[in-house]
């Protein structure tokens, strides 16, 4: 079809994680801290959004299972572009579940950013600009464990050519 125009809508990676977080319960009746299977993704070119289902019983997907979903609009967010990689997840140092993710293209501020996000509710923990450049973002993140598997650095590079490290050993979340 000559007229055929593309609509983006969901189409981020998907990454799997395992996690010890506050989720929803098995019969619905509320939260309890427990060991998670998690899918994490992004919308990609759809939108600027982030999210995270629990997956731990396949079988019962509903909207429980939608853990929580982050965007441009939630408070502290608006740096938050187009993200294109996969979310990465861990415990720090500090004892923090959290996801790890780029600000990725079209953030509202230009600059290229790293969101580190509370694993259980979404919730910005932290956001640590790189520079001042503008017409940037910062994509594929990959992150650091020490021999404990606690996240303690993260690579990232951003659209300038710039490849950046973060510390993360920190013991203070």
């Amino acid at each position: 079809d000559p007229s055929y125009q593309h609509k983006y809508f969901v189409d981020g990676p998907l990454s799997e994680s395992d996690a010890y977080i506050a989720a929803p319960d098995r019969i619905g009746a509320g939260f309890t801290t427990r060991g998670a299977n998690l899918v994490l993704g992004s919308t990609g070119a759809g939108a600027r959004s982030v999210f995270a289902l629990d997956a731990t019983w396949p079988l019962e997907m509903g909207a429980r299972s939608i853990l929580w979903e982050t965007t441009h609009l939630t408070a502290n967010m608006a740096n938050l572009g187009h993200v294109m990689s996969q979310v990465e997840t861990g415990i720090t140092a500090s004892g923090n579940w959290v996801a790890i993710v780029g600000n990725g293209p079209y953030g509202n501020s230009g600059k290229a950013s790293l969101f580190i996000l509370d694993l259980a509710t979404g919730a910005l923990l932290k956001e640590i600009a790189t520079n001042d450049e503008l017409a940037n973002g910062l994509g594929g993140v990959r992150i650091v464990r020490d021999p404990n598997s606690r996240i303690i650095g993260a690579y990232a590079g951003d659209l300038q050519g710039n490849v950046w490290r973060f510390n993360l050993a920190s013991m203070n979340s």
